[in-house]
């Protein structure tokens, strides 16, 4: 659905978001913006051109600029969005897509500023990942902030979301 946003002027844009509802651990991606409003990355859609998009939106410019995967991911954790990315694995041999895994990337300083809406969205995103089948999970899931190397404990991600102190929206 097509949902009125701001951006870095304080101006209206329209763009397409899916409610919390629609959300999957097996979705190509989303970034989850601190309003709580969910742009989704389609399968066939390239992750780093939609990322592009949105930004190019965001800080209203007038030349467009194409960044990729990495280079969009930082620059949205640096206005406090959390980046989800569901990437697929192929068996070369029998061209099979198997599952994957999905990664949270998540701004520097997510432990202060994660808001209602983006815990939502990640436990949301968390919980479609259990099977329906047995007590194990679709994908492996990872939690990463953008500039560090070590991948953040789920344990300590979990604490986070389920923290009573939130900030709001």
């Amino acid at each position: 659905m097509e949902k009125i946003l701001k951006n870095v002027m304080d101006m209206d844009f329209k763009y397409d978001v899916v409610s919390i509802d629609e959300i999957s651990s097996l979705s190509a991606g989303y970034i989850i913006l601190p309003t709580g409003e969910i742009i989704e990355v389609k399968d066939d859609e390239d992750h780093a051109s939609k990322f592009s998009n949105y930004l190019n939106n965001y800080f209203c410019r007038k030349e467009l600029k194409y960044l990729d995967i990495l280079e969009a991911s930082r620059e949205l954790t640096n206005i406090n969005c959390i980046v989800y990315l569901g990437i697929r694995t192929e068996d070369i041999k029998t061209s099979l897509v198997g599952l994957g895994y999905g990664i949270f990337i998540l701004p520097n300083n997510y432990e202060e500023n994660i808001t209602i809406g983006q815990k939502n969205a990640c436990l949301k995103i968390i919980e479609s990942n259990k099977s329906l089948f047995g007590d194990y999970e679709k994908m492996d899931l990872q939690f990463q902030k953008i500039g560090e190397k070590e991948s953040i404990l789920r344990d300590e991600f979990m604490d986070i979301l389920q923290s009573k102190k939130n900030k709001s929206k």
